[in-house]
C-alpha cells in the first residue's frame, strides 16, 4: 500500500472501478476521492480504509 499511496496521483484511477480485490491486503489504503463503484472486496483486509463516497461538505 505504501507504493500505491505514494504513486496514486499518477495512476490511471479509472481501472479501480469494478475491480476484483478479493483477499487483497488494502490496510491503510489512501482511498480519498477514488471511485471503487461496483468493486468486489470479499475477504479483503480493509482495516483503517475509508471507502465512503465524498458527500456534501467533504474536505
Amino acid at each position: 500500500m505504501k507504493g500505491f499511496n505514494e504513486q496514486r496521483g499518477g495512476l490511471d484511477r479509472s481501472q479501480l472501478k469494478g475491480g476484483d480485490y478479493r483477499s487483497r491486503h488494502l490496510r491503510d489504503i489512501n482511498a480519498a476521492g477514488l471511485d471503487f463503484a461496483d468493486a468486489y472486496f470479499r475477504g479483503a483486509d480493509l482495516s483503517d480504509a475509508d471507502l465512503r463516497a465524498p458527500g456534501p461538505g467533504w474536505s
